[in-house]
């Protein structure tokens, strides 16, 4: 597996249906997609429109119904289900809308929870990630002491603390006020940039597509 390359993932030609009860519905249809090291990518879409659909794909957690999903330069129907594991343990990143953190667990303890599942030797110590995004004041803190924008930060020192290659972010300001999700949403992309990451975000907010490198927007399961 070479995490190296530059092209991170690839959606050709997918197509998600999804059967419940007896009925089938489509998540997304016939998309192409494409995200390399270095960028931020922005899919934008109403709720509904099959960005979840997409995000999930991209992480190898749903297969497609129809089409091809490369990730990291492999065909994701060609890994284990322990590859896929141990991908998502050590090059995977995950930004949740609703953060996610274990709240019997203080901040410190949440990123080293996560480093705890990789086997990684570029692990990036709690203590520089807390300095990096402001917060290394409340290491010691528990999330339910936490504000909104504070619970964001320790979510956003968590997806990179494994130094993935890849990070996924669903809705990440749809928590924040304004001004706090810009923060977010400038701190990723500069992340992207400086340490050669591709970050792809699934939004409804038109107002952070500034911070995108690349915009693709999708509509009833279909890119527009």
């Amino acid at each position: 597996m070479n995490t190296d390359i530059e092209k991170i993932i690839t959606l050709e030609n997918i197509t998600k249906l999804y059967n419940t009860n007896s009925h089938e519905s489509r998540g997304v249809e016939d998309i192409n997609i494409c995200a390399a090291r270095g960028e931020q990518l922005l899919i934008l879409g109403p709720s509904g429109s099959g960005k979840t659909t997409i995000i999930t794909l991209c992480a190898g957690l749903i297969q497609p119904t129809k089409g091809t999903v490369i990730l990291f330069g492999k065909n994701v129907k060609d890994y284990s289900r322990s590859e896929l594991q141990k991908l998502r343990a050590d090059c995977i990143g995950f930004i949740f809308q609703t953060f996610l953190l274990i709240d019997s667990l203080t901040v410190t303890e949440n990123i080293k929870l996560v480093q705890r599942f990789s086997k990684k030797r570029n692990q990036i110590p709690p203590e520089e990630l807390l300095k990096k995004f402001g917060i290394y004041n409340l290491r010691n803190s528990f999330p339910g002491n936490l504000s909104q924008g504070e619970k964001q930060r320790a979510a956003v020192a968590r997806a990179i603390a494994n130094d993935p290659a890849l990070i996924l972010a669903d809705e990440p300001t749809a928590s924040l006020e304004s001004n706090q999700g810009f923060i977010i949403i400038e701190l990723l992309k500069k992340y992207a940039a400086e340490e050669n990451k591709c970050v792809i975000v699934v939004s409804h907010d038109l107002r952070i597509s500034k911070y995108a490198d690349r915009i693709l927007k999708i509509e009833d399961g279909k890119i527009k």
